[in-house]
């Protein structure tokens, strides 16, 4: 994005004390100015394309994440794990007491796949 698309969509969702000055600073110092117009540096390392899924069923793909921290309840749980299916969007939430890969797999193999199937593709940010 250059300078004028940058001005322009900065003015429509901001503003602060010298915003304009900022925004040339930021264009002149950001990777593609400096790499110069033929390096797309935005698409080609910074953003991943995300592999084709085929979808065939209502749990194939299974979405989680966590959240945290929360106040801590009476048995101790701190954090949830939250699956979405993401065709049907049916989402369930389990309080856990840590945020480890030993919790998050019971949680996983004894909470959210019984009560479904196993997906064909489990999304995650972590």
């Amino acid at each position: 994005m250059g300078k004028t698309k940058t001005t322009d969509r900065v003015r429509k969702l901001a503003y602060w004390s010298g915003w304009k000055t900022n925004v040339d600073e930021y264009v002149r110092a950001g990777p593609i100015c400096i790499e110069g117009k033929g390096a797309r540096l935005w698409r080609s390392k910074l953003m991943q394309r995300m592999p084709v899924m085929d979808l065939s069923g209502q749990f194939s793909l299974l979405v989680v994440d966590a959240i945290s921290p929360l106040s801590t309840t009476e048995r101790g749980n701190k954090y949830t794990l939250v699956f979405a299916a993401y065709f049907t969007r049916w989402v369930e939430a389990f309080a856990v007491k840590a945020l480890h890969t030993i919790m998050f797999v019971e949680v996983t193999v004894d909470g959210a796949i019984p009560r479904h199937r196993v997906p064909e593709w489990l999304l995650s940010d972590r």
